[in-house]
């Protein structure tokens, strides 16, 4: 658990880092600030995730009237008539738009056994048996998602529910 909370708080230090990137109106200058309001600006100069699988990032983004009218390479052009920002190689990301993400939550989510639709103790086992092939002897496995109001069992999953499937490794399970 002490590796999950750590890589957590190291995502979120990252994508606070992330976000002081400075405007500037020169490419090579992240400390001035923008003269002018412009309804233009360009950004570069470090990695822009996409959040598409077949572009995950990309070396540059226009925005025009705050709108992605861009996202690819750098070309002749590609900024016309737009205020630059150097990233200073810091990272862009898509909009966290989101009026209520737990980011920490939603980071420990992706790293665990996903156990969301779970329809009995018998579907639980047999899901955590398939995860626990791919984790080293003795290592915890974590999981979350499960809700056992509707399963014909009609109650929590136990000890020996689990230690039936995984004998030589640690396994702890968080309710939805």
């Amino acid at each position: 658990m002490r590796h999950l909370t750590s890589t957590a708080m190291v995502s979120v230090l990252l994508v606070t880092s992330a976000c002081t990137g400075k405007p500037a109106n020169k490419p090579k200058d992240s400390s001035q600030s923008i003269s002018s309001a412009s309804a233009i600006q360009c950004y570069s100069g470090g990695p822009i995730y996409t959040a598409i699988d077949s572009a995950p990032t990309v070396e540059a983004v226009k925005v025009e009237s705050g709108l992605i009218s861009y996202a690819g390479g750098i070309k002749d052009g590609w900024c016309d008539g737009g205020d630059m920002v150097d990233l200073s190689g810091a990272a862009m990301y898509p909009g966290f738009t989101d009026a209520h993400g737990h980011f920490i939550g939603i980071g420990l989510r992706k790293m665990t056994l996903n156990l969301e639709g779970t329809t009995s103790i018998d579907e639980l086992q047999t899901r955590v048996s398939l995860a626990i092939k791919d984790v080293d002897t003795g290592t915890t496995l974590y999981g979350r998602g499960w809700i056992e109001t509707h399963w014909p069992e009609g109650r929590f999953p136990n000890r020996l529910d689990l230690d039936a499937i995984s004998p030589n490794n640690p396994v702890i399970l968080e309710r939805a």
